[in-house]
């Protein structure tokens, strides 16, 4: 790659800028540059691809701004362990800017809910149906659970692991965000009944978490399809009918 340009312009400083960022990022994309791993310096990374420490500078800031660097002071630049948060703070924030409805996250989801479903009985392994064990006997036995936060969290790790099982990592990525996305609503919304409601709430639907770990266990596909199909509908209404729900908006989450 070329040096940054002279004063003739023959290539501006943005355009050199946006090569190394596509570079850059394809290089992350690709595993060239390792997940978690340390960057050399800016000077080094300057030299490397023929630019300034300015035009460098930019770069990691763009970089970091999009959540593939992370900056530590005193420590360098690291390629970001995990994208996930990145992922979910974008599509909340284009759920909040385009306004999106209750109603249309709840088709998303059901739609996802249903493709990750059938999925997961194709494809879970001893170590899913681990987790998927561990993860309904969690929502049982949540007396040890003193704060709304902590009964919605173990409700959000069940649903969440149903879709890890999938092992389809974007409909992960996607499914996880509308789960904490309708697990927060309902926080939101029903905060001043207190743990106990949400005991009730989650005891509620005991019988339908286990019949889909039971379905996903013995590899059924339309029974797993099913009962998963019953549990988000039974959501769906719960989130419908309820008045104080219908009342919290995306941007108010």
């Amino acid at each position: 790659m070329g040096r940054d340009p002279d004063a003739s312009g023959r290539r501006s400083r943005p355009s050199l800028s946006a090569e190394i960022i596509a570079d850059m990022r394809r290089q992350i994309a690709t595993g060239a540059l390792s997940r978690g791993g340390r960057l050399p310096s800016e000077r080094q990374l300057a030299e490397q691809f023929g630019v300034s420490q300015p035009t460098m500078r930019e770069v990691v800031r763009a970089l970091e701004a999009m959540g593939l660097l992370q900056v530590h002071h005193g420590r360098g630049v690291f390629v970001s362990g995990d994208l996930g948060d990145h992922l979910d703070a974008t599509l909340h924030t284009y759920l909040e800017f385009e306004d999106v409805g209750l109603v249309e996250v709840l088709e998303v989801r059901g739609a996802l809910g249903t493709l990750g479903a059938r999925q997961a009985a194709r494809r879970a392994g001893e170590a899913d149906k681990d987790l998927l064990r561990q993860a309904a006997a969690a929502c049982d036995t949540n007396a040890g659970l003193s704060t709304v936060e902590e009964l919605a969290e173990s409700v959000v790790r069940f649903q969440a692991a149903v879709s890890a099982a999938a092992h389809n990592p974007l409909l992960y990525a996607i499914d996880k965000l509308l789960i904490r996305v309708l697990l927060g609503l309902q926080v939101e919304a029903k905060r001043a009944y207190g743990v106990d409601y949400w005991r009730g709430q989650i005891d509620q639907f005991r019988d339908d978490r286990w019949r889909i770990v039971t379905h996903i266990e013995k590899g059924q596909v339309a029974a797993t399809v099913k009962a998963v199909t019953a549990y988000l509908e039974d959501q769906r209404e719960l989130f419908e009918n309820d008045p104080d729900m219908a009342a919290v908006r995306l941007y108010d989450h």
